[in-house]
């Protein structure tokens, strides 16, 4: 448990960092591994997939 305020605020910093990222390494395989043409379709996937994560 967190027992001061800027405590939390760190905590909560470095989660978002992190959380962040996953989506960019995400989007970054998908470009590398699949054909072009159906990108876009792939990274709508991921975009709503990723707030419902967190």
């Amino acid at each position: 448990m967190m027992t001061s305020w800027h405590g939390i605020l760190i905590m909560r910093a470095l989660i978002g960092l992190s959380l962040s990222g996953v989506a960019a390494v995400g989007m970054t395989y998908l470009s590398e591994e699949i054909h072009p043409v159906s990108l876009p379709f792939r990274w709508d996937s991921i975009s709503a997939a990723t707030p419902s994560a967190a």
